[in-house]
């Protein structure tokens, strides 16, 4: 009768959470005053908020739950239907129908939880053990010790760290997850002697004027910057009919490099010009055009040939006095 009547409960898709009173008339309309249903009570009451499919576990909405609150209900469970005996086939379909356990997994909670269990203060813990699984290559200690022996040159990639270590990539990558690794990107910084702290600081007092930093609006900044005449590879977006750009050298691995030099202020806003000034000056190239000593298939003798230039003090003079200086005036 009891399993019955349960059925019935199971098939009504109402699992809410019901308050004592309204557990109680429903038990009342469910069975006879003859019988005890404290236990279907007690799960009406602790059913979750959530509304779910009144299928199988679902009905009760344990699927949901964590594996120790589940495990427990499924222990009050049991001993409301069986008290201290021993769990028939029937009660155990039925708890399997309702929690989502195999038979075979109540019977061994029953035995490990119920009240004639020898260890019952160990809680109700469903998670699979932590040992689980096959055993580690290393344990914490021994991979600490091994990974401390690598060396950082070996250190840059999990690839080169697997392969000293003789570890997966993934293992890595678990460690990593777990927070047993972590990634740090590390920065070149400069070594200073104590003369180089004491010029730093010098210089930075000499930009202070009246307990202010000085706003370097009368300051230019020169410096070099080498490029490549042309790359290996570049991509071009042409119309259909468009016939590609034909580019050649001697050589690939020699591709001519220029100097080139930039002058550059803070930028500002210029009253005179009503608008704002992005501080760019200038960049020139350190070239030279020579005429062409003989004749072959790209020129004839005599062509003006444009030309990497030497630079040393007598050209880098040249340039500021004649095209840099003069520039930063016009500006």
């Amino acid at each position: 009768m009891k399993r019955k009547l349960m059925s019935l409960y199971l098939s009504a898709n109402t699992p809410y959470l019901y308050t004592e009173s309204s557990a109680q008339k429903i038990c009342s309309k469910l069975a006879p005053q003859a019988l005890n249903y404290s236990f279907l009570r007690n799960f009406l009451t602790m059913a979750p908020h959530r509304r779910t499919k009144p299928s199988k576990a679902k009905a009760y909405g344990t699927l949901g739950l964590k594996g120790a609150v589940r495990c427990e209900r499924l222990i009050i469970y049991l001993s409301q239907r069986v008290g201290h005996g021993q769990i028939l086939s029937d009660v155990t379909a039925d708890a399997s129908k309702f929690f989502g356990y195999l038979p075979r997994h109540i019977r061994r909670l029953w035995a490990m939880h119920g009240p004639g269990a020898k260890n019952p203060e160990i809680g109700f813990n469903c998670a699979m053990k932590p040992g689980r699984g096959r055993p580690r290559k290393f344990t914490d200690e021994e991979f600490k010790n091994k990974m401390s022996a690598v060396p950082f040159s070996k250190r840059t990639t999990l690839r080169s760290l697997a392969a000293e270590m003789d570890l997966q990539i993934s293992t890595l990558w678990s460690y990593l997850y777990k927070g047993k690794i972590k990634r740090h990107s590390n920065t070149i910084k400069p070594v200073l002697t104590d003369k180089n702290k004491e010029l730093r600081f010098k210089y930075c007092c000499s930009n202070v004027q009246n307990g202010r930093f000085n706003h370097f609006l009368n300051d230019v900044h020169i410096d070099e910057k080498w490029y490549y005449l042309t790359k290996t590879k570049e991509t071009y977006y042409l119309l259909p009919d468009e016939e590609p750009p034909e580019r050649s050298c001697k050589s690939k691995k020699y591709i001519t490099k220029v100097m080139f030099l930039c002058a550059m202020a803070r930028p500002r806003y210029v009253a005179a010009w009503r608008r704002k000034w992005d501080g760019k000056i200038g960049m020139w190239p350190f070239v030279i055009e020579e005429p062409a000593k003989r004749s072959s298939k790209n020129r004839e003798k005599g062509t003006m040939v444009m030309k990497p230039q030497n630079v040393n003090q007598e050209v880098m003079e040249k340039m500021l006095t004649s095209i840099v200086i003069p520039s930063i005036i016009a500006k």
